[in-house]
């Protein structure tokens, strides 16, 4: 009986482990990804300098969705990790690259 108990408190545990690890990923790893991508876009963009600003502004919105829709559709809260690292690290890299 004490073992059972204990087993279902442990996989309560890791449950509970992988969503926060998920929200966390949602939200400074989309944060992230947010503000390092558009500016990657805004200085490839071949537009005037405000369009660009103001458009890859507008893109952030749709970035951030997209991460945080990215996190809870991975298969796990690594996998979800990894991408955004990837992700904020590639784009990171193409703005201070450009810039």
């Amino acid at each position: 009986m004490m073992i059972a108990l204990l087993h279902h408190t442990k996989s309560k545990l890791q449950l509970h482990a992988g969503l926060i690890a998920r929200i966390l990923a949602a939200t400074f790893g989309g944060y992230a990804l947010a503000h390092t991508l558009p500016v990657a876009l805004m200085a490839l963009l071949p537009i005037a300098a405000g369009e660009a600003a103001l458009a890859a502004i507008q893109m952030s919105f749709l970035v951030y969705l997209l991460a945080v829709l990215w996190c809870f559709a991975a298969r796990t809260a690594t996998h979800a990790w990894l991408g955004l690292l990837l992700s904020v690290l590639v784009s990171g890299l193409t703005a201070w690259a450009v810039l």
